[in-house]
């Protein structure tokens, strides 16, 4: 529900204060999916919108398209395989997701790094 609200800036007479409407923040959904195509893009982009509905009681299902053997950082190995890779990245996202309040992870298991763009 909206409701007025005059603003309070110091010296503006309130003749000269605009009015203006507050909207209400919308309730969180009661389910809500987030599909991604590698483990770790939700937490940058979404991450913080899943943990406020997951508080709420929204029930939030994570999609990973691929399972990130292509992904790295500066600490994995020069030597570590994308086949090793896989389930450490399958285990940190679903650590990243019990932190936000995530409890159903779903993994396609597509390589990453092959798909291609099709509406197929």
């Amino acid at each position: 529900m909206a409701e007025d609200t005059a603003e309070t800036t110091p010296g503006v007479p309130e003749r000269g204060r605009r009015r203006r409407k507050i909207a209400a923040e919308p309730a969180a959904p009661a389910c809500a999916m987030s599909i991604h195509a590698h483990p770790d893009d939700q937490e940058f982009t979404v991450g913080g919108t899943l943990a406020k509905w997951a508080r709420s009681g929204c029930r939030v299902i994570t999609v990973c398209i691929t399972s990130g053997g292509a992904g790295s950082n500066q600490s994995t190995p020069l030597d570590m395989t994308r086949e090793a890779l896989v389930p450490i990245r399958e285990e940190e996202q679903r650590r990243a997701c019990q932190a936000l309040g995530i409890s159903d992870v779903v993994f396609l298991g597509y390589e990453d790094g092959v798909l291609e763009p099709s509406i197929a």
